[in-house]
């Protein structure tokens, strides 16, 4: 047997093939009995080991799919938060997301909203997420976005026409947190829907293309590092697919 063709054998059966079985695959040598049974207990015990990591990965996301509430007079779900450096990471951890490890800025992981990570990059979680739940998440479009996070109001912000203190993460409304970064998702209340952050801390992309160039999308929600300003409702930016930065995350809708 060929090495090219063990290591495609290995890969379909979901191994690692470790060195040991590699050695026995392509050396075929008359092997002891009690020599048998060794290599059948430690192949047992990876495929053990393998089917244990497998059950935890798909746990983690199927906790991650719970996390996603239904948004009155539409036929999708929402994340109750942005997607998390934990989410991002399990990811990873699972082998997913093409191995990439978002840079935190210094400010931290686990609950803070993931940064650093493209449109293109959301497409690798998205992939992993649905191939682990069976199910279709997806980044929103616009106007689900902006249906969600107005929640049934019509002002600037959906806590009022002003600013005020304490409501989001942005430059100068976040009182009691001085240092311009991001903050653990959930810091501040949630809006009538149930819907955490959905102005400030971190924008948030969606599927739709600028302006009919698909090479860029659409941002929305503003970020720790815009004014109040860019917190309304309705204020719209842009980036490009390939673009990361500190102050870009995203949030997924779930079809139902």
């Amino acid at each position: 047997m060929r090495p090219a063709a063990v290591r495609r054998w290995c890969g379909r059966a979901g191994l690692a093939c470790a060195p040991w079985l590699l050695a026995l695959l392509l050396c075929p040598v008359t092997v002891r009995a009690e020599d048998q049974t060794l290599i059948l207990q430690r192949l047992r015990q990876q495929l053990q080991a393998l089917e244990a990591e497998l059950a935890s990965h798909k746990a983690l996301a199927e906790a991650m799919a719970r996390d996603f509430i239904p948004i009155p007079g539409r036929p999708y779900r929402m994340s109750k938060t942005t997607v998390t450096f934990a989410q991002w990471d399990a990811c990873v951890a699972a082998g997913g997301c093409n191995g990439l490890r978002p840079d935190d800025a210094g400010w931290g992981r686990e609950q803070r909203p993931v940064i650093n990570v493209s449109w293109d990059d959301t497409q690798a979680f998205i992939h992993w997420l649905n191939a682990q739940t069976g199910k279709r998440y997806r980044l929103p479009t616009e106007d689900e976005w902006e249906h969600a996070a107005r929640a049934g109001t019509g002002t600037a912000y959906y806590w009022g026409n002003e600013i005020g203190v304490n409501r989001a993460n942005c430059d100068g409304c976040a009182a009691e947190w001085r240092n311009p970064q991001t903050l653990p998702v959930g810091s501040f209340a949630a809006n009538p829907f149930g819907l955490f952050d959905m102005l400030g801390n971190v924008w948030q992309w969606t599927s739709d293309c600028w302006e009919g160039d698909c090479g860029r999308r659409v941002l929305r929600g503003g970020a720790w590092f815009e004014d109040p300003e860019h917190l309304r409702v309705t204020t719209r930016d842009w980036t490009a697919t390939s673009g990361r930065g500190r102050i870009v995350g995203f949030r997924l809708v779930e079809d139902r």
